[in-house]
């Protein structure tokens, strides 16, 4: 028997227990459907995450006191000290951070404010759009200029280059018009519309606006030399600042581009987990489907004795079954996969963002619904093959 002729035959036996083969393709489709589901999302949920840190610009190492401590406080000129002390460090940044509101004539709105000083180029990987951002003697002097993003440019001034403006900002009680100097690539953009609103707009100033050198800061950032290990460089930042210069308190050295890692390796695992649902749910659609072709073989008795009756080998009556068996399972996951496809294209409409199947995965998901068939198939495919022509007829 040719190949072309089993599968025509197998799809015969379907379409004649319709109802039988539409319940098992259905059930593997929801497997299916769960796991490409799962995988998308923890696949865009891991390239947001990625996107997220780079457009924000972090990485290298950031100091802050974890634990107050009375004594010398981190301040500002201990950034301008490490830079010059370490060679491994090749900028560092004080960052204040303060809460305030900007307001014109037509747009107000809430805010995150940052001190920082002219290294915040250097520090931060920012993309600026046009102007510039903040230069030495702007912070030593506090001038009052600030650099925003794209999306509260086009928000207050209907376009992206304001560089020029003022803006008013409110800043712990005190009003003050700023200069926009600098209109940056938005740090939210790449998470997407709907969950970029969940974060705060950033607005950058120079540090002297927000506090003196003698206050103590937030954070520090560091951007270590290009061949420095980061967590050897981190060791000797603590120990610069808390043996030479004295800190006071509990300090946190943090390596931000370890951290991601780490999150990311979290996300990973908590899509594992839901990948292993799905799996489970797949599991018990391959056991419907191996009942169903149990049940077949059963009803098909008198029909397997004919066509061995007429000259049909056993390997073309296991044939048969295996392929009735596989083609179920692929047009379940056919309807899965196409399913889940239609899921994700209405959420990507209603959420603002983009989300698709990976192109491989759902490649090996088809492939593993034929696999998964023809395992379910093989023993009730070998049952039917075994038997004698002149019982099968009788039965």
């Amino acid at each position: 028997m040719k190949f072309a002729d089993g599968v025509f035959l197998a799809a015969v036996q379907m379409a004649r227990r319709r109802m039988r083969a539409f319940l098992c393709a259905v059930s593997v489709g929801v497997g299916v459907l769960s796991m490409v589901l799962i995988a998308s999302l923890g696949l865009f949920g891991e390239k947001q995450l990625q996107q997220g840190m780079e457009s924000v610009g972090l990485s290298g190492l950031t100091v802050y006191v974890s634990q107050a401590g009375q004594g010398q406080l981190l301040t500002a000129k201990h950034a301008s000290e490490l830079a010059a002390t370490l060679p491994e460090v090749a900028a560092a940044m004080p960052v204040k951070v303060k809460s305030g509101t900007y307001r014109t004539s037509h747009q107000n709105g809430s805010a995150v404010f940052l001190g920082v000083n002219e290294h915040l180029g250097d520090v931060m990987g920012l993309s600026l759009v046009a102007g510039r951002l903040p230069n030495a003697q702007e912070v030593k002097y506090g001038r009052a200029v600030a650099v925003i993003d794209e999306v509260l440019a086009k928000k207050l001034y209907q376009r992206t280059n304001i560089t020029g403006k003022s803006v008013r900002f409110t800043v712990e009680g005190k009003e003050e018009y700023f200069e926009i100097i600098g209109v940056i690539k938005s740090q939210t953009g790449a998470i997407g519309a709907s969950f970029g609103n969940l974060i705060p707009t950033l607005i950058y100033v120079p540090y002297s606006c927000l506090a003196s050198d003698k206050e103590s800061v937030d954070q520090i950032f560091i951007q270590c030399a290009a061949k420095a290990d980061l967590d050897d460089t981190g060791t000797q930042v603590k120990d610069f600042l808390s043996h030479r210069e004295q800190v006071a308190g509990t300090l946190s050295v943090q390596n931000v581009s370890g951290a991601v890692e780490q999150i990311q390796g979290m996300a990973w695992m908590v899509t594992a987990l839901f990948l292993a649902v799905g799996a489970i749910s797949f599991f018990v659609a391959m056991l419907g489907v191996l009942s169903g072709m149990f049940s077949a073989t059963h009803e098909k008795t008198a029909e397997i004795g004919i066509f061995m009756a007429l000259g049909a080998q056993r390997k073309d009556i296991a044939r048969i079954f295996l392929l009735q068996a596989v083609l179920t399972c692929l047009l379940g996951g056919v309807g899965g996969t196409v399913l889940a496809g239609v899921l994700l294209a209405a959420a990507s409409q209603v959420l603002g963002v983009t989300l698709s199947i990976p192109f491989g995965f759902a490649a090996a998901v088809l492939a593993l619904s034929a696999l998964c068939g023809a395992l379910s198939g093989v023993y009730p495919a070998i049952r039917a093959a075994k038997l004698h022509p002149v019982d099968a007829m009788r039965k």
